[in-house]
């Protein structure tokens, strides 16, 4: 409300300053007396020449009247304000024409320093506080690890001085001497570990070609050299400027075998130059009907150093890395670059961070990469890599160290050994368990799953038991005593840093492990469930007892629908993880041998890297036919439904076109099959839950649909373009 007062005097108001707002209007008096922010108190008048210099503007603050004597109280009247409180003016003498200053107002509501430390147990750490993530995406297990295969790395890590002195130099040289991020195995003692690991597979390829990518300072590629004695191998290293002193030695060696491309590997135009009679004379290139082209080629092997720290990002894709060997899986499915001889094996070190996109660990790390590997590979085996789940879906510990114990006792039995310094953490439990005769089983969920935390929450509980951790705040000069005594000091306002850290830590373990319960109950009414209905498919569908069990089979998933309904939101994704990591297992559950143990300091720049073995295989009869435009189909229907893998194939096929799911539901009998990994119901089994054989009949139910969509609509839904042969406006592009 704008109130005007008789002015005693003419006064140009555009020279002298104002605060004004366009979403706030301020009040503004007609009177001699002015409230200017920032002006002294004086009893002189003001006058033109007498203005101060402008005020510095501040961004949403308020200055109103407050207590005003009762000779001024007809000039100067607050005015309300909604949402925000004002600063209120000193008193103003109302003889006296001098401007007053307003006191400055505090923003919000006063608080105590003290509180703004306190963290209850109920209550999340303020968000300006810095406190450790609950779930970071590092391996749990890590730290212990050291506690129980404590091993002494400068006993079998050894790198010349030499070596070190001349990566460091030309590191400092900069991108002149070649790429800085690229990693290079630098010890000797890692590569014959890992070797005499491959020995009784790699005895197949003596005397082969070798096609070597990025070998850098050339260890890893001689000391395969030595064993295969190949009749040709490719050094494809670009970065001839930096690693002369260490190819060239290879090169001058007398009966030498070795060729220096000075090209990049991971271009595809320079591998394709290389896969050519002119380096490869022994090589017989096979055309697509030839059955040898499908069949495993062993006088050729492909070896790649493809890691970089760090990671470099390309478009779509995390890191090169992911790209080259996406690509080559590609290759693989369509007998492009040196797929054109046949299926070829390939030793490839990626970056440890990303083995889990392409073997997973876990069911629910499901995704498009990791379906395509398993239908393009007969395996990829995880050689050598830190071994750890680094993921960020952890696996049930019991389950991971009964899988390990299997997989150990079938090493004993072929005669593989680790050395001690290359056991990961589960071989060392699992074959701590066999000398034993057992281990103790875990029940609690805490425990089986370790989170993130588990780590500082243990260390936090033996100080607590040993007296060492303190759990109250003691002032300056005050007894520890007297806090302990008063009632008011023991206020959660009153805890340390750390006590209501541990109090926090210890209500999460406390729902952790009730919701853990409620998720094994039904897991149990899951499977329960499924065992009904496999009876209820073998059975004579006309019987009694048929429909009887059809009743019950109803009744059992009301009532286990009815639980879940009723589980906290929490406690259901929980849930959907759990289930599915208890019903499928993964290829790397079926690995024959254990992993090598490597360490960061085994390689430079120092990080932890990943050698995969991977041996492609034929594509489904399905999919080899009418290549490749069925394949394109097949990528559509994964790309869509492993988008969202934690839908439900319902869900999912609904999606996927209008009337797929009537028709693929029908013709796919393993997606309700439990004996096969299916379930009772579509509308519970999950996407990423799906196995290779579901996937298959899913296709081939898709190409016998007498509706389905054309390539070309599929594309183009999916945003790709391709040429639409049906179309009569392209076929006027086609010309004479």
């Amino acid at each position: 409300m704008l109130r005007v007062f008789p002015r005693l005097g003419r006064t140009n108001l555009l020279k002298y300053p104002t605060i004004l707002q366009h979403s706030r209007l301020r009040e503004f008096h007609c009177s001699p007396c002015y409230n200017l922010p920032g002006v002294s108190k004086s009893s002189e008048l003001i006058t033109p020449t007498d203005v101060d210099p402008p005020v510095k503007r501040t961004r949403r603050k308020a200055v109103t009247s407050g207590d005003i004597t009762a000779e001024d109280a007809l000039a100067v009247e607050a005015v309300k304000r909604r949402p925000r409180k004002s600063a209120d003016d000193e008193k103003v003498d109302g003889k006296d024409d001098s401007i007053v200053e307003p006191v400055k107002r505090k923003r919000g509501r006063p608080k105590k320093v003290k509180e703004v430390e306190v963290k209850s147990e109920l209550e999340p750490v303020p968000e300006a506080k810095p406190v450790p993530e609950l779930e970071p995406e590092q391996e749990p297990e890590a730290e212990e690890e050291a506690i129980v295969n404590k091993v002494d790395e400068s006993e079998f890590i050894k790198i010349p001085l030499d070596l070190r002195k001349y990566l460091r130099d030309a590191h400092m040289k900069g991108s002149t001497m070649g790429d800085r991020t690229r990693s290079n195995i630098v010890n000797g003692a890692l590569c014959d570990d890992i070797l005499e690991r491959l020995k009784p597979s790699l005895l197949k390829h003596v005397g082969c070609d070798v096609i070597d990518i990025n070998p850098g300072i050339g260890l890893w590629s001689s000391k395969i050299h030595k064993i295969l004695k190949p009749r040709t191998h490719l050094l494809m290293e670009p970065d001839a400027k930096k690693y002369y002193p260490f190819i060239q030695p290879l090169l001058d060696a007398k009966d030498s075998t070795y060729q220096h491309i000075p090209k990049s590997g991971t271009v595809w135009e320079h591998l394709g130059q290389v896969t050519t009679p002119e380096f490869l004379p022994q090589q017989v290139k096979l055309s697509r009907d030839d059955p040898k082209i499908n069949e495993p080629n062993n006088t050729l092997l492909v070896i790649a150093n493809l890691a970089h720290y760090p990671r470099k990002r390309y478009r779509g894709f995390e890191s090169m890395s992911q790209l080259v060997l996406y690509q080559l899986l590609s290759a693989a499915r369509s007998h492009a670059l040196f797929h054109q001889y046949g299926l070829i094996r390939m030793l490839v070190w990626i970056p440890d961070v990303e083995k889990t996109s392409w073997l997973v660990r876990h069911v629910a790390q499901m995704r498009k990469n990791a379906v395509e590997a398993q239908i393009t590979t007969e395996y990829i085996q995880e050689i050598a890599s830190s071994t750890v789940d680094n993921h960020r879906f952890v696996r049930d510990a019991e389950v991971a160290l009964a899988n390990s114990i299997d997989v150990v006792s079938k090493m004993d039995k072929m005669g593989i050994t680790t050395p001690k310094h290359r056991q990961g953490p589960m071989e060392f439990k699992a074959r701590q368990s066999l000398a034993t005769g057992g281990h103790k089983v875990e029940s609690e969920d805490f425990n089986r799953f370790k989170r993130g935390w588990f780590d500082e929450f243990g260390d936090l509980q033996k100080r607590l038991d040993e007296g060492k951790l303190i759990k109250f705040k003691v002032s300056e000069g005050e007894k520890i005593e007297n806090v302990q005594k008063d009632k008011r000091k023991k206020e959660k306002r009153h805890y340390t840093e750390e006590y209501a850290r541990y109090i926090f830590l210890k209500a999460k373990k406390k729902v952790i492990n009730q919701h853990g319960a409620l998720t094994q109950d039904l897991i149990n009414d899951y499977n329960n469930i499924n065992q009904l209905h496999s009876k209820i498919l073998d059975a004579d569908s006309k019987s009694e007892d048929t429909e009887s069990s059809r009743n019950e089979l109803d009744t059992m998933i009301k009532t286990y629908e009815d639980k879940i309904s009723q589980l906290p939101l929490a406690a259901q994704k929980i849930y959907g993880i759990r289930l599915d990591g208890a019903r499928i297992g993964t290829e790397f559950e079926k690995r024959p041998m254990e992993p090598l143990k490597v360490y960061s300091k085994e390689f430079r720049p120092a990080s932890e890297l990943c050698l995969l073995d991977i041996q492609p295989q034929a594509l489904w009869p399905i999919l080899r036919q009418n290549y490749p435009e069925n394949y394109d189909v097949f990528e559509y229907i994964i790309g869509n439904m492993y988008a969202n893998p934690i839908d439900t194939v319902y869900e999912s096929l609904e999606g996927l076109w209008p009337g797929a799911l009537e028709h693929i539901a029908g013709e796919c009998p393993s997606l309700t099959d439990p004996s096969k990994g299916g379930a009772f119901d579509l509308k519970h089994l999950s996407v990423r839950s799906l196995t290779t054989e579901m996937l298959k009949e899913i296709m081939e139910a898709w190409m016998k649909w007498p509706f389905r969509p054309s390539r070309f609509e599929l594309m183009t839904k999916s945003g790709s373009m391709v040429h639409d042969p049906d179309s009569p406006d392209e076929d006027v592009l086609d010309g004479p």
